[in-house]
């Protein structure tokens, strides 16, 4: 429930596979939203997927990209009846170019972005192992009440 008002059954499928910064995210949410249904993509039932007027995505982008198990998903979405999404990444560099094409994904196939949020998450890959990584304590409680904040505008 926000502001008094029930929510549509919203769910919310994640990919966080080196720093966990999108499931320390994703996480946060449940704690604020309790019917939020949060799960890993490895865990989620595309049969189920007709049960949610709204799907969350959320991933970290690995060499801008989501993971291959969320575009995966992504590309059987856009094949089935769910026209509401929204999405969710975290990146050592932040805001990537990944965005507009995602979003003309989606318009070729009729649906409707709700909206993406996105955060720098801490990053430790390749040549930022060098240097102990980029972005320590990163994503921060001001992004997470920055997401949450978000989350209440789906």
């Amino acid at each position: 429930m926000i502001g008094g008002f029930y929510m549509e059954k919203i769910c919310i499928v994640y990919d966080s596979m080196h720093n966990m910064n999108t499931e320390k995210l994703v996480l946060s949410l449940k704690e604020n939203y309790n019917d939020v249904d949060i799960i890993k993509v490895n865990n989620f039932d595309i049969n189920a997927i007709d049960n949610y007027p709204k799907i969350g995505l959320a991933s970290g982008i690995y060499w801008g990209r989501f993971s291959k198990n969320i575009e995966e998903l992504l590309d059987k979405i856009l094949d089935s009846d769910v026209k509401n999404l929204f999405f969710i990444y975290t990146s050592g560099i932040g805001k990537v170019r990944y965005e507009k094409k995602l979003i003309k994904r989606l318009e070729e196939k009729n649906k409707i972005c709700l909206g993406i949020f996105s955060c720098k998450g801490f990053d430790k890959y390749g040549p930022f192992k060098l240097i102990g990584g980029i972005n320590k304590g990163k994503p921060n409680e001001k992004d997470i009440q920055n997401l949450i904040k978000f989350f209440e505008n789906i």
